[in-house]
């Protein structure tokens, strides 16, 4: 299945969605006024929806982007975690 969480009544309905878009446009063709309007109003959504999903994408991306260069530089470190001891505070004490 390509959708599985999408039902048949999901799908009818926006197919009478759309439908009912396509009369709506055909009217507009024909020079009604209403429908203009309403196809104004219905396109003006849908480019605000996409712009606002495109400023979204933008944002998280520069974030993660953000994030994932303050990760690279934060690394924690250890004085164990080399090659060399670690430095001693205290000389060593002589036993004898």
């Amino acid at each position: 299945m390509l959708i599985p969480r999408f039902t048949l009544r999901t799908y009818f309905v926006v197919c009478v969605m759309v439908a009912l878009m396509g009369v709506v446009a055909n009217y507009a063709w024909k020079g009604q006024t209403w429908a203009v309007a309403l196809l104004a109003a219905v396109g003006s959504f849908v480019v605000m929806f996409v712009l606002y999903a495109a400023a979204f994408i933008g944002a998280w991306g520069f974030v993660e982007i953000a994030l994932a260069r303050a990760r690279r530089r934060q690394q924690p470190t250890s004085p164990f975690a080399t090659d060399r001891p670690a430095p001693q505070v205290l000389p060593p004490v002589r036993s004898g």
